[in-house]
């Protein structure tokens, strides 16, 4: 008889550790779209949340170093923020909270010769432009520090941030009380657009407001590395039809940790969609090879440098595109026929978090990567356009809603 009850216990002791395990399993792998809007849009800011917990969590020995420890969740809150995270920005909210406003150390990706260069002294001041949209906090912080922190300061001219009309809640204010906090007054500038201009129109509100020598563009959430604008400002000096990109690594959107890039170029197929080729053989042969300017038929788009008055000379950014897409391709182009080059730099590294998914639309859910391609195509590939054309012409309509533009409304709208 004791045995059997022994049995009995044991059975439900068993059942109720399985149901435990099952739950926490449950709660540790649950899908964003399982939560009620109710717990996942919460009314306290997620930033707001954290600066509040910040010294509490950090007294629990989060070691930064060990990004392997970041995303560890730990309650219900760590899992709102991380899923909120990748249906807002595309990336791991949670570990980007926690690895807060500034990473001390990044692997230096150049190439060892890169370290042996000298860079003249007399170069020009840059102003650096960052647009953000409803951009995550410590993302942007780290954009701003990396480049303060890792950037000569007579080489650093302005940091102009354009908050491209963002609707995330008290986002405004929170970047402008964090430059306050962080006395950054004298070299930051919070400027806010008056409606949704999109990343093209927003970059142009910037550059006209610079006034460095050399422009830099960067994107939100990015963190440069070492002797990262010595190489760049030295190419345009030297040569300022030159507009000069720096190799792109990446920050991985989960976890956070960077990684180098390979070198290679930009390039584009006739559906007008970038691509990286690589470099043609025979390219890389000796050491010196990989510290040489990369000359690229076109390039990324959203980190590069370019003399100020040659940007203004060429006529900026097509202001008629919308949004985002295809400006990159467009400004390629323009630089080319303008009697420019474009080169890309393996000696200046800057990290990239390339996320998931592109967080954001245009207002109307319009195509704007197919409308700008084919303004682009229209303006700047003269006969070569029908390539362009015929690959895209039965799905035109689409792009509008189902109504059938002309050229011309795509090119003076």
């Amino acid at each position: 008889m004791n045995g059997y009850k022994f049995f009995l216990f044991g059975c439900l002791f068993t059942s109720l550790t399985w149901s435990l395990s099952l739950y926490m399993y449950w709660k540790l792998n649950t899908k964003p779209d399982n939560y009620s809007n109710v717990k996942l849009f919460r009314k306290e800011n997620t930033y707001e949340y954290v600066k509040k917990q910040k010294s509490k969590y950090f007294k629990n020995h989060v070691d930064k170093n060990d990004l392997s420890d970041l995303g560890i969740i730990k309650t219900d809150d760590d899992l709102v923020i991380r899923d909120k995270g990748y249906k807002d920005h595309g990336f791991n909210a949670l570990v980007s909270l926690r690895l807060g406003n500034y990473r001390e150390t990044l692997p230096d990706t150049r190439h060892k010769l890169c370290s042996t260069i000298k860079y003249d002294q007399n170069l020009p001041a840059a102003s650096i432009i960052i647009c953000f949209y409803n951009e995550h906090p410590q993302a942007l912080f780290r954009t701003i520090q990396s480049v303060i922190r890792r950037t000569p300061r007579k080489l650093l001219h302005e940091v102009i941030l354009i908050n491209d009309f963002s609707d995330s809640e008290n986002l405004h204010k929170i970047v402008d009380q964090y430059i306050h906090d962080e006395l950054l007054q004298g070299i930051v500038h919070l400027k806010k657009t008056d409606k949704r201009e999109g990343l093209i129109r927003a970059r142009l509100f910037g550059a006209n407001l610079a006034t460095g020598q050399v422009l830099i563009f960067l994107d939100s959430h990015v963190e440069v590395n070492i002797d990262w604008i010595q190489p760049l400002l030295t190419r345009v000096r030297d040569n300022r039809t030159q507009i000069i990109a720096p190799i792109i690594d990446i920050i991985q959107p989960d976890t956070f940790d960077y990684k180098s890039s390979p070198l290679v170029r930009g390039g584009f197929n006739w559906g007008l969609n970038f691509k990286w080729d690589s470099l043609p053989k025979g390219t890389l042969v000796t050491d010196k090879d990989f510290v040489k300017p990369i000359k690229t038929p076109t390039i990324a788009g959203g980190l590069f440098a370019v003399d100020r008055d040659y940007f203004n000379e060429i006529g900026q950014y097509d202001s008629g595109m919308n949004i985002w897409g295809g400006e990159n391709l467009e400004l390629s182009f323009r630089v080319w026929m303008c009697g420019g080059s474009l080169y890309i730099e393996p000696c200046s590294r800057v990290g990239h978090v390339f996320r998931q998914h592109r967080p954001y639309s245009a207002p109307d859910h319009e195509d704007t990567m197919a409308r700008n391609s084919l303004r682009l195509a229209n303006v700047w590939m003269d006969n070569y356009k029908v390539s362009y054309l015929c690959l895209h012409g039965c799905n035109l309509s689409n792009f509008y809603g189902g109504q059938t533009l002309f050229y011309a409304d795509i090119l003076y709208t």
